[in-house]
């Protein structure tokens, strides 16, 4: 195993990083952890360059009429609706009325006043328009699924989407 952790250590530094003063080594979690870091005598002072790749966005807005119960919800939201038991990616907006409950919403998307999203996965940049009703809660029948909107998809307002139907790409409902 010493064998191995060593050998994995000269792979990743390349001639080039070795003549750079100060490097910042990217270990994979699996291979390498802090307490293999430390056995090598690596110490975490030396590492300078940091590579990540995030989006910083505003923080998540809740407006006066907004309630939150049990969800997860990530920077970027506007919520002045009702979300329960739903996970919200970052920029989803949810308009005055709106309501989202155990669902999942992608990133972009925007649910307008007065629409209703029950059980359903809604994808990027879809937009439900005002009264428009997608997925419904369980009846017990064999034939009830989770809704599914894919990514650009808008539906149209007053429109239903029944439980267990799948609106694909581009398409307009």
């Amino acid at each position: 195993m010493k064998k191995f952790r060593k050998h994995l250590m000269k792979k990743m530094l390349t001639p080039r990083l070795k003549k750079l003063p100060l490097v910042r080594l990217i270990c994979h979690r699996l291979f390498l952890n802090f307490t293999i870091l430390m056995k090598l005598k690596f110490s975490l002072w030396d590492c300078v360059l940091i590579f990540v790749q995030f989006q910083t966005l505003w923080p998540t807005y809740t407006g006066e009429n907004a309630r939150v119960i049990h969800s997860i919800v990530t920077e970027g939201c506007e919520i002045d609706g009702h979300i329960e038991n739903s996970v919200l990616s970052p920029s989803v907006v949810v308009e005055r009325g709106a309501k989202v409950v155990y669902s999942v919403v992608m990133p972009g998307s925007v649910i307008k006043a007065g629409a209703t999203v029950e059980y359903a996965i809604i994808g990027e940049n879809c937009v439900i328009e005002a009264g428009a009703k997608v997925g419904t809660a369980p009846d017990g029948t064999e034939g009830w699924g989770v809704a599914t909107c894919g990514p650009n998809v808008t539906v149209a307002p007053g429109k239903e989407i029944p439980a267990g139907a799948m609106i694909y790409s581009g398409e307009e409902a």
